[in-house]
Parts: C-alpha cells; sequence; structure tokens
C-alpha cells in the first residue's frame, strides 16, 4: 500500500448483522430478541432503519420492521406488500428465523383463534365470561375493572364490533331490562344522593300537606325545590322507597 494512502473499511450496519444473525447464526428453539430499538407502543415491535435490506421501507427514514428484514433474509427475497411476517411465538420484537413465516392477514386472524391470542389479551373463554356479565346487566365500566382493560374495549366487545367469531346469542331485550336493573338497584338515592334538597321526613310531610289541599305552588317555595320536581315526589316517580 502506498505511504500516506489509507482504504476505510465500510461500516458495519445493524442491518449487515441481522444479516448475519439469520443466514449464519445458531437458531434454536428459544426466542432471539431484537437488540436494536423496541416500540412498545406498537406492540413491542423490534425497527431499524434498513435502507437496502430485503423488506426495508423505499426510503431510509422510514423505520422498517427487523422481524420482516430477518424473514426477507431467510427467504432470500422481498416480501410480497400485502403479507405478514406472521411469529409462531406470539413475541413481536423475536427476529429468530425458525419463528417466522410469510402470511396473509387472514393467516394471522387464523392464527390468533386457534392460540386464542390478540392485542387485547383476551382468550375466547374470557369473552365468553363477558358476554355472561353483560347479560346479567354489569356495567361497561365494572367489567373494565375486572379485566384490566379500558371501557371502549368492553363497548366494541358488546357491540360485537371486536370477537365476532365469538358467538353470542343473546336475547337483547333482556339484556337491556337486566342493566336497568342493575343501574336502578345502583343509583344513589334520597339522602344518598349528595345534590337532593329534601330527606325522608320532608318528603313525608310533603305528601302529607298536598292531601291536605296545599297548593304545588306553596309547597315547593317552601322547601325550595321546582314545581316540576315536587310533582314527580307526589307522583312517586322519584322518593319511591318513601312510604
Amino acid at each position: 500500500m502506498p505511504k500516506g494512502v489509507y482504504i476505510r473499511k465500510p461500516r458495519r450496519t445493524i442491518c449487515d448483522e441481522l444479516e448475519d444473525y439469520v443466514l449464519n447464526g445458531k437458531h434454536g428453539t428459544t426466542c432471539e430478541p431484537w437488540w436494536g430499538y423496541i416500540n412498545d407502543a406498537r406492540g413491542g415491535r423490534g425497527y431499524l432503519h434498513a435502507y437496502g435490506c430485503f423488506g426495508a421501507a423505499a426510503v431510509d427514514k422510514v423505520p422498517s420492521i427487523a422481524s420482516r428484514v430477518a424473514l426477507g433474509f431467510k427467504l432470500n427475497r422481498e416480501i410480497k406488500p400485502d403479507h405478514l411476517a406472521i411469529h409462531s411465538c406470539d413475541n413481536p420484537s423475536c427476529v429468530n428465523p425458525n419463528h417466522i413465516r410469510e402470511g396473509t392477514h387472514k393467516d394471522n386472524a387464523r392464527d390468533m383463534m386457534l392460540r386464542e391470542r390478540s392485542k387485547s389479551g383476551f382468550t375466547n373463554k374470557q369473552i365468553l365470561g363477558i358476554y355472561k356479565r353483560l347479560e346479567r346487566g354489569e356495567s361497561l365500566r365494572a367489567i373494565a375493572k375486572r379485566f384490566g382493560v379500558q371501557m371502549p374495549a368492553i363497548w366494541k366487545i358488546s357491540k360485537q364490533r371486536t370477537w365476532t367469531h365469538v358467538a353470542w346469542n343473546v336475547d337483547a331485550a333482556k339484556m337491556k331490562a337486566a342493566r336497568k336493573k342493575t343501574l336502578d338497584r345502583n343509583r344513589p338515592r334520597g339522602v344518598k344522593n349528595g345534590s337532593s334538597k329534601l330527606t325522608n321526613r320532608k318528603v313525608v310531610m310533603i305528601r302529607k300537606r298536598h292531601k291536605r289541599g296545599e297548593t304545588q305552588a306553596s309547597i315547593a317555595k317552601h322547601y325550595g325545590i321546582s314545581t316540576t320536581t315536587l310533582a314527580s315526589v307526589l307522583q312517586k316517580k322519584t322518593w319511591k322507597h318513601v312510604k
């Protein structure tokens, strides 16, 4: 080499490391977690800037899914745009080529049903349990708290927006009646309602005064309530528990 001439070796990229692992590494039965960036907000997937790799994004600034790139190296070709890198281990960050195969969205959904997995963490058995709780009239909030999820997830299940493959033969009218009964039972009544101006004793006196012929306007003025509220008390639409 002539004096003063320096030849720089090509820098080894993370894409090169992944290619070397897939093609030359020892792949056992255990998962090989991606050693690069993991995005927890996207289900724990591994990402890398891998322009030029199989399955990589066309633009270098757009990160690619590591497992998809690993599958491209394994198959020695590009992954079809409408296909997925499906994990047999259900570990999104795994790049072990023995755990990854190419498949469609339908294949992935079939895997989900067979292994009873989902992003929500539910199983078919748990979904059936949720159906039973809904039929008993249990509130969405209570069910969500019981299963440790957000209320919209239970709402979607109740409306059959998700988990439609789990059969649910429910009598809608019966479920609505059970829900109304639960709401009535849990609704704060009488003095337990913090915004109420009345008490059990006042309600009894209101009804007695009305029976004696006193006008509703004068009774409402005396107790500081509206005539509409007074009418509901007299008609026993409210304070029904006070005889």
